[in-house]
């Protein structure tokens, strides 16, 4: 390898780890009740989640949430807890009557406009693992349904089933 194509190789690294360490900058951290793994196990963007687990009858008609910039639809009965925001996201959550699971949407800026597996992979998880203080991705995968990535992980107090997708300067996890 020349001098010239070390570096721009040397350039190209440093850029996906300036990356990595830009996205999702100021992420959120939430604090569940103790002892507690909440678990996102729904979609709520109506227009591209695939078949929900709960049937309609116990989700509360979709409706638009501007600070996510999303649709929504929580189960009925959860409550929800206070808009968490920083510069670079907005986190809204709905706790289930039991405390032991969560319904929630992040919507995220990104540095720049990328898909959502590089995301996942440069941003969300190493994200996850400074504000969890650990975070292992367990599966993640390409939906047709989904214009993004569907994935699992857990880190610290939670396991989180969630969709992963991307649009120009924006991402949602949900």
């Amino acid at each position: 390898m020349n001098r010239a194509q070390q570096t721009r190789t040397g350039a190209a690294a440093t850029a996906f780890g300036a990356l990595g360490l830009a996205l999702l900058v100021g992420g959120c951290q939430s604090t569940p009740p103790r002892n507690v793994k909440p678990t996102n196990t729904l979609a709520s963007l109506s227009e591209i989640t695939g078949p929900t687990l709960l049937s309609t009858d116990v989700l509360e008609d979709a409706f638009p949430f501007e600070p996510v910039e999303a649709m929504v639809s929580p189960p009925i009965g959860w409550r929800a807890e206070p808009l968490k925001s920083s510069e670079n996201h907005d986190h809204q959550v709905w706790i289930s009557p039991s405390g032991h699971t969560a319904y929630g949407v992040i919507r995220f800026k990104l540095p720049l406009p990328l898909g959502a597996d590089p995301v996942l992979h440069l941003g969300f998880i190493p994200e996850m693992k400074k504000s969890e203080g650990e975070a292992e991705l367990l599966w993640s995968r390409r939906d047709p349904q989904l214009p993004g990535v569907r994935f699992v992980a857990e880190g610290g107090l939670y396991r989180l089933n969630a969709n992963l997708l991307t649009r120009g300067w924006k991402g949602w996890a949900i």
